[in-house]
């Protein structure tokens, strides 16, 4: 099947009937089928009604047979005809219309043999009816010739045995043959039924009565029996055993068709029956051929004229060995003939088609094949060709079953009349039956759920035929395209289901070659375009008149451009296709919806100037000259058929060329506008004109923002019911969804727009004209602009791209742009707020003033930039909004608390407005503000937004308790104010007290030493916690270092720099003493880690201090001492311990930690005194000294 090209929708009675059928699993009497057409000529079958030509139904329920027309759809005249009692097994049914006469005769054989006739259906009479019998021992016969038949090698899997079983215990009727005979304008029939016992039954009926007589018989088919007189049956019983084998040796090697015919017809009942005329389909007089198809053969009979006397007219013509032929044909171990069908005669030849199922010689699994004979006058049929299915149309085929006595399982084969090309169904729950139109080269699917399908025929060997050429390929895509297309609209239309109609149209696709190659996939946006851009004539003048003639037509194009988008995702063709195909098939969807959405303005423009509305007529004079300019750019190029009877037409007619030319219309409308407006912007005058130019301005962007609305909202439709297709085409457009809607002339179209309204605005001569202006323009190309800025960050782009690019064509410009409108639109809501509060409604003080409150711009400006992300102006409107009184502060920590639960928060360009209000609130000094965020549930981000600014950042740790992390920030932060020594005197001192804050308490019955962690402090917190004290403690020392020496407090200067200063001074003053003692004591006061890394100023600071002490004299004084007192020394007043104090190096030893005293400093100063007794005394004096006022001052520290 290639095309699906229509249906026809059955009776109500019926539809109901078969789908209560289904939905019950087509269990009990219930049958159904098609019928047949007038000269036709082929068989029956069981089940659904296997007619040709069809043109009629049935539907078997119960009791009764209902027949209908199938091309009367609805309006179908049902004919019920009453059986005598309810079948119970298979039922056949043929459906005989008579040429030139209204009468319908109707042939009925149940499978135990009820045989039932209506020669008019049009007539309530009830039925001919005649039992048939099949005899115990014909059916024995049967059932042991059918066991012999299956040890032949032609026959697989005892498959025939097991059909005769079943007909001799089960079906009295394996198949059943009809036609029409007409005589002298009189109805008439003749019927053929095959039974279970391999026996033959003719029937001739007409209004003179119905005669039926046996022609062939199971006992007239011996081993070399024929049937009726057409051949000698007696020659192997005269002959014996012996003369047989010797006849059969001599057949084999002088008869060429020994292995091709048959001496006499198969004793196995027949599958299937085919009426052929005699002398072709058209010929006239009573003759006929019948082809009987069997597991084991294929016989051909001779039917004499409907007034024949005795079976002496029914003779048979030859006996082909299927068997024989197929097994070489095919190279087959096994074969099992499943369906037959005649093709439509063509002169003197006509072919037979046969569907079997074969397996191979080197295979186990059972194939398919379609073998072709030709047929001709009385000669044995000629094996044209075999062609074996293969590929996926292969594995979509059911293994073959045997049922009953037809042995085709539910298969049947059937020829089309008026093409080329054969069908094979399985009966299945969806498809209850398949047959061929009188009328055209299509099939007839009977559904219960859709009604009668008409199908386009495809060739027999299409499956193994040579990929089509180019152009055929084109076509055929296009023709399925259009009838499944046409079909899913009537159903829809129709009120009837309808996605299901598309399954597997991808594979069908497939198979015409559309996912081989970009170019093939072309063809479908090709058919999409031909669906957007048709151009029906009809009610397409008079303006605003016409409209709803355009709308509907528009409206039917929206339909069948949605069923071409439903038809390729539910048939698995839109996932195979390229991204860029379903972009540019969406795009087209959207651009039909803005060819409607501007349509749908020009009515309400109308009504405006029949209510005599200000300004309304230059507002719609303005909209249609831009409608009539994109209808004259959508024209150029289109075909003559486009000639068009208005401007505006081509534009409503081809809105893939007219939806972009609205974009250039429009921007060439505006700017023109905004030339004139430039040009007297300095030249006085005033207002004149002015409100003229809003209201064309109005009508442009009236008429641009309704196209572009209804495109917008035809793209989330489409998002939302085609949510792959949508995904795929972001993904492959790097995330962004840019498009048409997003062009350059887009943007063009609205920035032209926009400048023109920030020309005319300062010229209107009240606010109100301002705000009507705001409303209908400027406020949607604002929306506009930033929506293609914010696109266009999130695109993917070169290094170095995006706000950095600059240009107008950059992210920077077109969001530096947006920006600026917003701003004259805020401007314009503050002054509209400042008038509401003097007229008494803002603040609201009740429900009449909040109503009027509810209407102002500046809720819509808020609503604009939060849904674009524009930050600015959405930090404004809310502080506007604040300062107004129409809302309280917590509307922006609202706005951050739902931009960060949002999912896309982390990263994405949209989770930056919590940022961008703290910075606001940090520029403006409203640090008060801001820390108050942390305790409002944003600590994290404040702290991470702070972290670069520590001057800050200790406050919120110290808000939050964060004692220890405050203390480190105030050092960096201390560290980094370099140019105000009482500043960082400040923060040195804050950091120390931080430090100690952080401290666990300490409990009153314990006094800790410093440096000793209580219980429930961890280690590590508390040596950072001291770290940073020292460090804080070295810091203060060495800025009131600085002040003591006097260096330049215009900077902070560190410990070592101060060190190297005094050393360079040099100098052996008891001033220069005192500086380098100073020196020493902001550098003893540093961390370890510094003085480690300035090891040299260390060592040379204790050496200045060691050379300027006279350890000499100290030396001297001691021992004089020791020795009873010096008498000089006594009078001077002089004590050793006391000058051993005031001397230069026990005043510096006095500076470092007792620790460092006696381990570090002791043994660098021992070292140096190593060698000369007396220096060595002095220094281990000064030494012992420094110890003890160290322990001392701790003792004293600990105590307090």
């Amino acid at each position: 099947m290639q095309a699906l090209e229509s249906a026809h929708l059955l009776p109500r009675s019926v539809h109901d009937l078969l789908l209560d059928a289904t939905a019950a699993g087509l269990s009990g009497p219930t049958c159904y089928g098609s019928g047949g057409d007038s000269g036709s000529s082929t068989s029956s079958s069981s089940g659904p009604g296997a007619r040709a030509d069809c043109t009629y139904g049935w539907v078997l329920h119960r009791g009764s047979l209902l027949v209908w027309r199938v091309e009367d759809d609805l309006q179908a005249t049902v004919r019920r005809l009453q059986l005598p009692s309810a079948p119970t097994g298979r039922v056949f049914v043929s459906i005989l219309p008579h040429a030139g006469s209204t009468a319908l005769t109707v042939v009925l054989c149940t499978a135990d043999g009820l045989l039932c006739v209506w020669l008019d259906a049009n007539f309530f009479a009830p039925p001919y009816t005649q039992q048939l019998f099949v005899s115990a021992a014909a059916a024995a016969a049967a059932a042991a010739a059918a066991a012999a038949a299956a040890a032949a090698p032609g026959s697989p899997d005892g498959a025939p045995a097991a059909a005769a079983a079943a007909g001799a215990g089960g079906d009295a009727v394996t198949a059943l043959a009809a036609s029409t005979v007409d005589a002298a304008g009189a109805p008439g029939f003749v019927a053929v039924i095959a039974t279970a016992d391999g026996a033959l039954h003719l029937y001739h009926g007409s209004q003179k009565g119905i005669f039926p007589r046996q022609f062939h018989g199971p006992a007239a088919g011996g081993d070399g029996g024929g049937g009726g007189g057409g051949v000698a049956a007696g020659g192997a019983s005269l002959l014996g055993s012996i003369g047989g084998v010797v006849k059969a040796l001599y057949s084999e090697a002088f008869d060429p068709l020994y292995r091709v015919s048959r001496p006499a017809p198969s004793r196995l009942p027949a599958r299937q029956l085919v009426l052929l005329r005699a002398g072709g389909a058209g010929a006239a007089g009573g003759a006929w051929r019948l082809l009987a198809l069997s597991p084991d053969a294929l016989d051909c009979w001779a039917l004499g004229a409907a007034n024949a006397a005795s079976a002496a007219d029914e003779r048979l013509l030859w006996s082909y060995n299927l068997g024989g032929v197929l097994l070489g044909e095919l190279r087959a171990q096994k074969v099992e003939p499943l369906s037959m069908a005649a093709a439509y005669p063509r002169g003197d030849a006509q072919q037979l088609l046969l569907w079997a199922a074969f397996t191979g010689t080197n295979s186990v699994t059972p194939q398919h094949a379609l073998c072709a004979f030709d047929l001709r006058a009385d000669t044995l049929p000629h094996h044209e060709r075999s062609l074996a299915v293969a590929g996926p149309a292969a594995a979509a085929l059911p293994r073959p079953a045997a049922s009953g006595g037809g042995g085709a399982g539910g298969w049947r084969l059937i020829a089309h009349p008026r093409a080329p090309a054969a069908l094979v169904l399985a009966s299945g729950p969806a498809n209850l039956d398949v047959a061929c139109s009188a009328s055209s080269a299509l099939w007839q699917v009977l559904s219960a759920r859709y009604g009668v399908l008409l199908m386009g025929a495809a060739a027999a060997g299409a499956a193994a035929a040579p990929p089509l050429a180019a152009g055929a390929a084109e076509a055929g895509i296009v023709e399925l395209l259009e009838s499944t297309v046409s079909l899913m609209v009537r159903e829809y239309s129709a009120g009837c289901p309808y996605a299901e109609l598309a399954k597997g149209l991808g594979d069908r696709l497939a198979r015409l070659g559309l996912f081989s190659g970009a170019a093939a996939a072309g063809i479908v946006v090709g058919y999409s375009t031909s669906i957007v851009d048709q151009m029906p004539k009809e009610g397409t003048t008079g303006g605003a008149a016409g409209a709803p003639a355009l709308a509907d037509q528009i409206a039917r194009k929206s339909l069948r451009h949605d069923m071409l988008l439903t038809a390729l995702e539910s048939g698995g063709a839109l996932p195979r296709l390229p991204a860029a195909v379903g972009a540019a098939l969406f795009a087209h969807a959207e651009q039909l919806a803005a060819a409607a959405g501007a349509l749908e303005l020009l009515p309400d423009l109308s009504g405006a100037v029949q209510e005599g509305a200000a300004g309304a007529e230059e507002t719609r004079d303005s909209a249609v000259a831009a409608l009539n300019a994109a209808g004259a750019l959508a024209a150029e190029g289109a075909p003559a058929s486009y000639a068009a009877d208005a401007p505006w037409e081509p534009f409503f007619a081809r809105p893939t060329a007219g939806a972009p030319a609205l974009f250039r219309a429009v921007a060439s409308a505006a700017g023109a506008l905004r030339g004139a407006l430039s040009e007297h912007a300095g030249g006085g005058g005033g207002f004149v004109g002015a409100e003229a130019a809003s209201w064309q301005l109005q009508g442009l962007g009236l008429l641009l923002g309704r196209a572009v609305a209804g495109a917008q909202g035809k793209r989330e439709a489409l998002a939302t019911a085609f949510r792959a297709a949508d995904a795929r085409q972001r993904g492959g457009a790097g995330g962004a969804a840019t498009g048409w809607l997003r062009s350059g002339q887009a943007r063009d179209a609205w920035e032209q727009l926009a400048q023109a309204c920030l020309l005319l605005k300062p010229r209107l001569p009240s606010l109100q004209a301002r705000l009507q202006l705001d409303g209908s323009v400027h406020l949607p190309a604002t929306g506009a602009l930033l929506a293609a800025a914010r696109e266009a960050a999130a695109a993917p782009g070169p290094a170095g791209a995006g706000a950095a690019g600059g240009g107008d064509g950059g992210e920077g410009g077109q969001l530096a742009s947006g920006q600026l409108h917003a701003a004259s639109l805020l401007a314009d809501s503050k002054d509209e707020l400042e008038e509401l509060r003097l007229a008494g409604v803002v603040p609201p003080s009740d429900d009449a003033t909040a109503a009027a409150a509810g209407g102002a711009l500046v809720w819509r400006v808020e609503a604009l930039a939060l849904e674009h992300a524009c930050h600015e102006a959405l930090f404004d409107a809310v502080q506007l909004l604040l300062a107004s009184g129409l809302d309280d502060a917590s509307r922006m920590t609202g706005i951050m608390r739902r931009e960060l639960s949002a999912p896309s928060a982390a990263g994405s360009f949209h989770a930056s407005f919590t940022r961008y209000a703290m910075d606001r609130l940090r520029r403006e000094g409203r640090v008060r503000e801001l820390l108050r965020l942390g305790r409002q549930g944003f600590a994290p981000q404040l702290l991470s937004y702070l972290a670069a600014y520590p001057s800050l950042l200790w406050l919120a740790q110290a808000a939050g308790g964060q004692w220890g992390d405050a203390a480190a920030t105030l050092l960096v932060a201390a560290q980094a104010t370099q140019d105000s020594c009482p500043a960082r005197r400040r923060m040195m001192a804050l950091a120390k007290l931080a430090a100690l804050a952080a401290s666990p308490a300490l409990d009153a019955h314990d006094a800790r030493r410093p440096g000793r962690p209580a219980a429930g402090d961890a280690p590590d917190a508390a040596a950072a916690r001291d770290a940073v004290r020292c460090r804080a403690e070295g810091e203060l020392q060495a800025l009131r270092a600085q002040e003591a020496l006097g260096v330049d407090g215009a900077r902070a200067r560190s410990a070592e720099e101060l060190v190297a200063a005094v050393l360079q001074e040099g100098g052996d003053s008891a001033e220069a003493v005192e500086r380098l003692v100073l020196a020493v004591g902001a550098l003893a006061a540093a961390p370890a880690e510094l003085r480690e890394r300035h090891s040299s100023l260390w060592d040379a600071c204790w050496q200045r201090l060691l050379d300027a002490t006279d350890t000499a004299g100290l030396a001297a004084l001691r021992a004089a001492q020791l020795q009873g007192g010096d008498p000089d020394a006594a009078a001077a007043g002089e004590d050793y311990p006391e000058a051993l104090r005031a001397s230069p190096l026990c005043e510096g030893l006095a500076s470092p930690r007792a620790a460092e005293v006696l381990d570090g400093i002791g043994a660098w100063l021992r070292a140096r005194a190593a060698g000369d007794r007396a220096r060595a005394e002095v220094v281990e004096g000064a030494i012992e000294a420094a110890a003890r006022e160290s322990a001392a001052a701790l003792m004293a520290a600990a105590d307090a």
